[in-house]
């Protein structure tokens, strides 16, 4: 009989230590797919994260080629007047020049003119007044 007690425990022993190994194994595997489940939400996050700052990059990057090519325009546009007032400027420039060529040649031929009236009126003998 003892020894029949004796089996009776051992095997419900067995059974308990056979329960708590599977009551073990479950509670390591439910602490793995917590783990899991903890890492992949943070891989996500970390994913989101990167995929805000390269679109933060894209835009940054996207509204610095917009402010050159504004700066480009605007610095074309300036050269352009630069230009456009460089040649007003030669061109006024050429018409002076052109008309105080016109206004000296004027002065000759009036001067060239009054010689020659003077020339004439003292061949016959007469002053010439002005």
């Amino acid at each position: 009989m003892k020894k029949q007690k004796q089996k009776k425990q051992e095997k419900k022993k067995q059974k308990q230590k056979k329960k708590q190994k599977q009551k073990k194994k479950k509670k390591q595997k439910k602490q793995q797919e917590k783990k899991q489940k903890n890492r992949r939400r943070a891989d996500e996050a970390v994913e989101e994260e990167l995929d805000e700052e390269k679109k933060e990059a894209e835009e940054a990057a996207e509204e610095a080629a917009e402010e050159a090519a504004e700066e480009a325009a605007a610095e074309e546009e300036a050269e352009a007047e630069e230009a456009e007032e460089k040649d007003e400027s030669e061109e006024e420039e050429a018409e002076e020049v052109e008309g105080e060529e016109e206004a000296d040649r004027e002065a000759e031929e009036e001067k060239a003119q009054e010689e020659k009236e003077e020339e004439e009126a003292s061949e016959e003998g007469e002053e010439v007044i002005y």
